[in-house]
């Protein structure tokens, strides 16, 4: 009889740990401590690509690296917001003028080229999302395109021939 209340007692306090175990991880704060989330609510910016610094002048920006075919597909497609120190470079094998699209894009943005020798070959300032199906191309080839959100040249006074530094 006392073998079996000391099993009673030994299921009921592993029952009441993994109640307790269930609340405190359903209850932990999303985007931190044991299960982050694939985003950041603030900047817009996903946890799962791999992100850069790029410096601008004086000012500074972080950017994913869209470096697969699939992660350029997708680019900034079907995000909410992006804040206004943060963007999306895409980054290809080759220099060529590549068109970029607003498709599935949920926000505005500004699209910068940038050739191989990191400065800047073309700006689209504020494309809207219903600019879509329209594709927009540089005045010549780029190695590199980076998205931010709209304004952002014209907030940082970017113009061609700068030079930015990642």
């Amino acid at each position: 009889m006392l073998f079996r209340q000391k099993k009673l007692v030994l299921i009921l306090g592993i029952f009441i740990l993994l109640l307790c175990s269930a609340t405190v991880l359903y209850l932990w704060p999303k985007g931190q401590g044991l299960f982050p989330s694939n985003s950041n609510e603030e900047t817009g910016i996903k946890d799962n690509l791999k992100t850069i610094q790029i410096s601008i002048g004086h000012d500074n920006l972080i950017a994913e690296v869209a470096e697969t075919e699939a992660e350029r597909q997708l680019g900034l497609g079907n995000r909410k917001q992006l804040a206004a120190d943060a963007g999306m470079l895409f980054v290809f094998n080759h220099p060529e003028r590549y068109g970029f699209w607003m498709k599935d894009t949920l926000i505005p943005l500004d699209m910068i080229w940038i050739d191989e020798n990191k400065k800047i070959v073309d700006i689209k300032s504020d494309v809207l999302p219903s600019s879509y199906p329209k594709v927009f191309y540089p005045q010549s080839t780029a190695l590199y395109v980076l998205e931010t959100s709209a304004f952002f040249a014209t907030k940082h006074e970017l113009k061609i021939g700068d030079k930015l530094i990642f």
